[in-house]
């Protein structure tokens, strides 16, 4: 795959998508069940964004975790 020459030679055709509406659990369950690392966000027909593991992480730790997990990195 990294001798590919564009993106259109290793992007998915129909890759898997969530919506804004969907819960971060819902995001969170998708990522560890298919090993994802980042999820594109569909609405109408149209990519509004893009959803990482570290969004998820940061939006379910407590105030200390984060205070600690920011401290790390």
């Amino acid at each position: 795959k990294i001798a590919a020459t564009s993106v259109g030679q290793i992007m998915k055709e129909n890759p898997v998508t969530v919506t804004p509406d969907i819960s971060i659990r819902g995001v969170a369950d998708l990522m560890v069940d298919n090993n994802f690392h980042t999820l594109p966000v569909m609405e109408d027909g149209k990519l509004i964004g893009v959803i990482g593991k570290e969004d998820v992480l940061r939006t379910i730790m407590s105030k200390a975790e984060q205070k600690n997990y920011n401290s790390l990195i």
